[in-house]
């Protein structure tokens, strides 16, 4: 496991670079949009990725226009 955790290390670009290469070249978007299976799968990583970084909604009550103490106590975290 240690070899081949070196080996992905030494193989994964720095994320720098990853975000110059996808905001600086836009052939590459191009590519990418034009074949439904990679976008897709290009996507469903990003949005896993990131997931953690969104609130979940509220539930909101729909007796009221705004948030109650119903919706404040049922969120977890």
């Amino acid at each position: 496991p240690e070899l081949l955790t070196l080996i992905k290390s030494s193989l994964k670009p720095r994320p720098n670079i990853v975000h110059h290469i996808l905001t600086h070249y836009k052939w590459i978007w191009d590519i990418i949009n034009n074949i439904s299976f990679l976008r897709d799968a290009i996507m469903r990583y990003v949005l896993l990725s990131r997931s953690h970084l969104v609130e979940s909604p509220p539930t909101y009550n729909a007796d009221y226009g705004y948030k109650s103490w119903e919706a404040y106590s049922n969120l977890s975290y």
